[in-house]
């Protein structure tokens, strides 16, 4: 659903909902406690002809991209979940539950290096840089690590755990915490140069963007904040609901794209107005990407969207689990993960299945209900007022909440677009297709997060 806001201000979105308060009951910890299994909440990156991305079966997995066939995996001791691969001179880096982050070689899939840390690492995405490897921890430190060896450069603690990865931007590494500050570090010494305090947790799980010296921070207490990078001063902030962010807002011609955890894709000016918002129906994933003026979306359902730059619908794929993160483009593909324990690739023109391999477990990982940490209080009267603990499973958006009526204004128009690959969960042979010619794309693919 679209809704167009250019005249619509967000204090008459309020009013809908005035006789409803959301509050965080608990401290947001979905990140850490996923279950045995073999979902995956990884984001796949590309490594020559390889998929390469993590699984909550404990494995690392190098796929053929034209193929699907296994080229290597490897097996760490802990669940890989909410923590994606980087690469580097010929190695993935990767962190684990088992509290260390990974070195492997990308050719064969064995060892390199691995460094031990005091907790989960959750939330990651190594940020590699002028021959360093930034990384956090469960644990609380920013670390960072010589890339040939793994040895321990610097460390700073932050107070609270580290759910996020690290953005490095000229001189600064960026990291946010759980303790509701975000840092801005000297790369080389780890020292500290200025934090900013927001109202929440911060762990998003792809890197913060910085465009023209401001970088963007969302927080877990409903606010995008845009802050100089150079001092951390902050230009403005903009609301995005009651439950949160869990990602960042990425550019694209001059446009700011942001999704929340009320399932909101949100696009914004470069001076925090709002444009127009796409209500998915649920809970979306990790930021968004943009290929070729279209925009990909995973969702909490199990979808991944596909939106014009007006946010319009334009076709939607069904996995059988959450699909949390974003797709990867090479060629006309789109690769992407499912908590339904497969890597998916899809036509991006037609969007049929090409084909899908599963991880060694087929059993769906446990996880939290989305919104377990926060509760509902609904005013009946000027004296009464009900609690609601807003608990729901992953075939709902909202047990207690009507979200199409939280976000209703005269603007609103309903996506009639029919849902795509409604089959079973068994695995389908792999049909073989040819690579599209050019390493332009594949390189392109390496700089996940930032537009062109």
């Amino acid at each position: 659903m679209k809704i167009s806001i250019m005249e619509f201000g967000f204090g008459d979105f309020e009013t809908v909902t005035d006789n409803i308060e959301i509050k965080k009951a608990k401290k947001f910890d979905r990140g850490w406690s996923v279950g045995d299994g073999g979902s995956i909440h990884s984001i796949p990156i590309a490594v020559d002809n390889m998929i390469v991305f993590g699984s909550a079966d404990k494995y690392v997995y190098a796929i053929d991209a034209a193929t699907g066939s296994e080229i290597w995996k490897y097996r760490t001791d802990g669940q890989i979940f909410a923590s994606s691969p980087a690469y580097s001179n010929g190695r993935v880096f990767i962190g684990s539950y088992d509290g260390f982050l990974y070195s492997i070689n990308a050719s064969d899939g064995t060892i390199h290096w691995k460094f031990r840390t005091g907790g989960k690492v959750s939330g990651c995405f190594p940020a590699i840089s002028d021959g360093i490897v930034y990384f956090g921890s469960q644990d609380g430190f920013l670390y960072a690590l010589e890339e040939k060896t793994g040895n321990c450069l610097w460390k700073f603690k932050t107070g609270a755990e580290i759910s996020v990865p690290v953005t490095v931007y000229e001189d600064k590494a960026f990291i946010g915490s759980y303790d509701g500050y975000f840092y801005a570090l000297d790369k080389k010494t780890g020292h500290l140069v200025w934090r900013f305090k927001t109202g929440g947790e911060i762990f998003n799980e792809t890197p913060f963007n910085v465009y023209n010296d401001i970088i963007y921070v969302a927080s877990n207490d409903n606010f995008l904040y845009a802050l100089k990078a150079e001092t951390g001063k902050e230009l403005w902030r903009f609301k995005t609901g009651k439950y949160g962010n869990s990602c960042s807002a990425i550019m694209y011609k001059d446009v700011l794209y942001h999704q929340s955890r009320d399932g909101i894709l949100y696009a914004i000016t470069m001076n925090g107005h709002e444009i127009w918002r796409f209500q998915a129906g649920s809970l979306l994933g990790v930021a968004p990407r943009i290929y070729d003026e279209r925009i990909y979306m995973g969702s909490e359902e199990g979808y991944l969207f596909c939106l014009d730059l007006n946010g319009n619908e334009l076709w939607r794929f069904r996995t059988n689990a959450a699909a949390w993160n974003p797709p990867l483009k090479i060629g006309n593909v789109l690769y992407f993960t499912s908590m339904d324990c497969h890597l998916y690739a899809i036509d991006i023109n037609t969007n049929e299945e090409i084909w899908r391999v599963g991880t060694s477990s087929q059993v769906i990982s446990d996880i939290d209900a989305p919104y377990a940490a926060w509760e509902a209080e609904i005013k009946k009267s000027a004296d009464t007022i009900e609690t609601i603990s807003v608990e729901e499973k992953y075939s709902a958006a909202f047990q207690n909440i009507n979200l199409s009526d939280y976000t209703q204004s005269e603007y609103s128009t309903k996506s009639e677009y029919a849902h795509k690959s409604e089959y079973a969960t068994e695995l389908i042979s792999f049909t073989d297709f040819i690579m599209p010619a050019g390493s332009a794309d594949i390189l392109q693919s390496q700089a996940i997060f930032h537009v062109s």
